[in-house]
């Protein structure tokens, strides 16, 4: 199981968007449509004023950059965009006014226009901000050591020998991890949490809690702000009248998205599906849980 979750979580990992092969200019990048598509989830009307809205966000990764990689980078969201078809508003119009068509094009362009902005106000760059040859970007995990704290809730189905019951838990955890490179990162933690539940047998709606701890292994794939969560844990649950630990292992996978990383701090939000099981173990029923709920947290570099 676990290398099945590794195996399709690294296969997914080659299937994201094409990338610079440089490294700075990759960086610059990624770091550059992050901020694009931050700020597109809320709105993006005028590119002059959003162009001009953002330069302190771009010149904090642009001035990390040599011309020699600004240079590369433009070269080749040049190529890019024409060879997905010269402009968003020719594939729009060829495509029936359909905005889905261009709106990978558009992003390019307006990470272009963002590119092109560092490269005419790069005197404004402050003192303190210089090129560097290893820079890893801004707001990514790539070559980083960093602390996933998160806090995590939903509804939960417990399905325990014969009995069967509805509930919600919630869970917090921490999970050092490193950044293999800017797709994956690999991290392995601890976790605490509880389900509260009620049988929907009408002898027994009486309220049943379960403790559990958890040692997740989590491969979070990144592409851009946009987040995928491999997870494969092993598990031991108190439940309700029970004074011994039932060891188990959970499967889950999280999507979300993440945000612009704020001094040390990225936030992230995924909504995720997991299943649990508890083999019988010493006297104890087989148990069968279902989860689905979100995920709130920070990627913290400390």
């Amino acid at each position: 199981m676990k290398r099945l979750v590794l195996a399709l979580a690294l296969s997914l990992a080659a299937c994201g968007s094409p990338v610079p092969p440089g490294l700075a200019e990759r960086a610059l990048y990624l770091d550059l449509r992050r901020v694009v598509e931050t700020r597109q989830r809320t709105d993006w009307v005028s590119d002059r004023a959003e162009v001009e809205a953002l330069t302190s966000q771009t010149l904090r990764s642009g001035c990390q950059v040599d011309a020699a990689a600004r240079a590369a980078l433009l070269s080749w969201l040049n190529r890019e965009i024409e060879t997905g078809g010269g402009s968003a508003e020719a594939v729009w119009r060829a495509n029936g006014q359909a905005l889905s068509a261009a709106r990978e094009l558009l992003t390019l362009e307006r990470v272009r226009a963002l590119a092109a902005n560092a490269e005419r106000r790069r005197d404004e760059c402050p003192f303190f901000l210089q090129p560097q040859g290893s820079f890893r970007g801004v707001h990514g995990d790539a070559r980083r050591f960093v602390l996933l704290l998160e806090s995590q809730g939903g509804g939960a189905l417990v399905i325990r020998g014969d009995s069967v019951a509805l509930g919600a838990g919630g869970s917090g955890r921490v999970l050092p991890a490193v950044g293999i490179n800017h797709r994956v990162t690999l991290a392995l933690g601890a976790e605490v949490g509880a389900i509260g539940a009620f049988g929907t047998d009408e002898a027994e709606r009486s309220l049943r809690a379960s403790i559990s701890g958890a040692i997740p292994l989590v491969v979070r794939l990144q592409d851009a702000t946009r987040i995928y969560d491999f997870e494969l844990a092993a598990t031991g649950r108190f439940f309700d009248g029970v004074s011994r630990i039932q060891p188990g292992v959970r499967a889950s996978f999280g999507i979300g998205v993440s945000t612009l990383r704020v001094g040390a701090i990225m936030p992230l939000a995924l909504l995720w599906v997991g299943y649990e099981l508890q083999p019988a173990f010493d006297g104890l029923p087989t148990a069968h849980t279902l989860r689905i709920g979100t995920r709130v947290g920070i990627d913290l570099e400390p």
